[in-house]
């Protein structure tokens, strides 16, 4: 349903946050839609708000580039970027793309040369599997749950060093998901299920 969307969505959000500090926060709201002219009762329905991009961009310390486009490796901070080239294949999302910065923000830190990169918009995502979602076809993917991994070509000790770190969240993640109690059991269980799959994956790597 949109109501279960829109709460996948926003777990996506909380998840991130679970990793680094360097995104988006979100807050949950209830809605109430009106309708002007009475013939309609009224309709509530989950929401929610994210903050503001220069907001968020100076509270971890930077500033938004708003004239950023296809940052090359060494203009971007490797650790905070691998981590989340990582995340977004963990949450099956290939709805962004580098050079057009696609549902990317960069924002840049004084006295360093290199961004932070950070993430938005998780809806077409195979963890939240929305009904309207279109897999990315040009990555040849045949299904939204299908997972690509789109980031840039990684050293081998920052991409361990990513792994480790997000498999030493696995049971943080899990834990949120399970306590997140607005969605049904049944939908907290094929998110779990999604990510249990990602975590598996990474065990085969070793």
């Amino acid at each position: 349903t949109g109501n279960e969307n829109v709460l996948k969505e926003y777990l996506v959000y909380q998840l991130y946050r679970e990793l680094t500090e360097t995104g988006y926060r979100v807050q949950l709201a209830r809605v109430t839609y009106v309708d002007r002219s009475g013939a309609r009762p009224p309709v509530e329905r989950y929401g929610f708000f994210i903050e503001d991009t220069d907001e968020m961009a100076v509270r971890i310390g930077g500033e938004e580039c708003n004239d950023c486009f296809n940052p090359q490796p060494d203009e971007l901070q490797s650790k905070e970027a691998t981590l989340m080239w990582l995340f977004q294949f963990m949450i099956g999302n290939a709805d962004w793309n580098m050079p057009m910065m696609r549902n990317l923000k960069l924002v840049s830190m004084p006295g360093d040369q290199r961004g932070i990169l950070v993430p938005y918009d998780f809806d077409f995502s195979g963890l939240v599997n929305a009904s309207y979602a279109k897999p990315n076809r040009e990555e040849g993917l045949s299904s939204v749950q299908d997972r690509a991994y789109l980031g840039y070509e990684t050293e081998d000790p920052i991409l361990k060093w990513a792994i480790n770190y997000v498999k030493f969240k696995e049971d943080r993640l899990l834990d949120r998901v399970e306590r997140f109690e607005l969605l049904r059991r049944k939908t907290r269980r094929e998110i779990a299920g999604y990510l249990s799959g990602f975590f598996q994956f990474l065990d085969q790597l070793n």
